[in-house]
């Protein structure tokens, strides 16, 4: 770890010098706009211009029943540090990549891009700035009132179609509460999930909580 000193001039401009090794690599010259994120622990966090996350590829066997290995590329998409998912295997069924096909219908962002009897590639096309935490539990909330409507109306009416529009939004609320929990691990990397996201972690912390009860409705 390198240590600088803050330098003072006049009154109120603080002045601290970075690493020469860095800021060549970085392709810094005067006048080059830093952008600087207030971290959450104090901390300061200091990206170059055209600073980009790098973009990961995870490959998974398919060594494992289907349900395990759903469970494994939710994980995944909540971490949230992989561009691209490969799955490998020998012979998968037609069965077994219809699944997989349908499990990223219900990731926000996840798309399955190849799909053959030896590998299936899923990349992940989610903007996390478009996204904010407390816009996924408001949408939420909305799908929820609506759904309760809906349940009134379809008891009302003895109207069965009701009832599977109603199972259908039941999907949606797990889409947005898995994206809340990925946008609310991003918070404990001490990242902003987007830029637009004004809540503090602990405000975080208790919006992802009221996330979990509103997708137990």
């Amino acid at each position: 770890m390198d240590t600088r000193k803050v330098q003072v001039t006049g009154k109120s401009t603080y002045i601290v010098t970075i690493p020469k090794k860095w800021a060549v690599k970085s392709r810094l010259k005067s006048g080059s706009p830093l952008s600087i994120l207030y971290a959450e622990d104090g901390s300061l966090i200091i990206k170059p211009p055209g600073f980009k996350e790098s973009r990961k590829t995870k490959k998974i066997k398919a060594d494992k029943k289907v349900e395990h290995l759903k469970r494994d590329i939710i994980g995944l998409y909540i971490v949230g540090d992989h561009h691209m998912i490969e799955i490998l295997g020998e012979n998968l069924s037609r069965d077994f990549r219809e699944e997989i096909k349908a499990l990223c219908t219900r990731l926000v962002g996840f798309e399955l891009v190849e799909s053959s009897d030896t590998n299936l590639v899923i990349q992940n096309y989610l903007d996390s700035d478009e996204f904010t935490i407390e816009k996924g539990i408001k949408r939420m909330s909305s799908i929820i009132y609506l759904m309760l409507d809906e349940l009134e109306q379809a008891f009302g009416e003895n109207d069965r179609t009701i009832c599977k529009e109603i199972i259908k939004r039941d999907d949606d609320i797990d889409r947005m509460f898995t994206l809340v929990s990925r946008q609310y691990v991003n918070r404990l990397n001490l990242k902003k999930a987007s830029s637009k996201d004004a809540l503090s972690l602990v405000e975080a912390f208790y919006y992802r909580m009221a996330g979990r009860e509103i997708e137990r409705i």
